[in-house]
């Protein structure tokens, strides 16, 4: 993301319940395009955050992150958020959120930029995960906990998803992995190949 801009207070009338900007992304194949990623309450152990789409000043559509990445917690807080060009040539958005109150859930959301409106690419939901994308794939590192506590060493698994037209499906069976420590697991949840940006 690039470093937060001072929004307009044209922009900010057309935001009312702005209280934090968390993030902004410029898609490049189109300069007048902006993704707000912001919060609405100032709450920051309850933040509700948002995302909207502003197109030359004007906001487009919002939606709320937890329904955008179908979050199951009652709680969501932004982890990360980066833009990306997939093999499709579409500008994409891969969003990270954490939508338990101890922190271990993860929720993930890829979506493109739809007109003036968002077309959702994959949602999925998982325990300490981190995305990893590439080109034409996308990996998902999680664990598998079998009655650990939220922050024990735990194994983890991996589930490789390839990009189907517009959707990216499972490709194959999760791939067993390694012990990781979830505390520092969970410290960069997307992770981009060199070439996507």
């Amino acid at each position: 993301m690039r470093p937060m801009p001072d929004l307009s207070s044209a922009l900010r009338e057309q935001l009312p319940r702005l209280t934090r900007l968390e993030g902004v992304l410029h898609p490049s194949d189109r300069p007048t395009l902006q993704v707000l990623l912001y919060d609405t309450t100032t709450d920051i152990s309850d933040p509700h955050p948002m995302v909207a789409i502003v197109e030359s000043g004007r906001v487009q559509a919002t939606a709320e992150l937890d329904e955008l990445t179908e979050g199951q917690g009652g709680f969501t807080r932004l982890l990360s958020a980066c833009s990306f060009r997939s093999a499709s040539g579409r500008e994409t958005l891969a969003i990270a959120v954490s939508n338990g109150y101890d922190g271990a859930a993860s929720d993930f959301a890829i979506v493109e930029v739809a007109g003036s409106g968002l077309h959702t690419a994959l949602t999925v939901h998982a325990q300490q995960a981190r995305m990893v994308i590439g080109k034409e794939e996308l990996l998902i590192t999680s664990a598998h906990s079998k009655g650990e506590c939220v922050w024990c060493l735990h194994r983890y698994v991996i589930q490789h998803y390839r990009l189907n037209g517009y959707q990216y499906l499972i490709s194959g069976p999760p791939i067993p992995s390694k012990r990781h420590d979830p505390a520092t697991w969970s410290s960069r949840a997307l992770i981009l190949k060199p070439g996507l940006r």
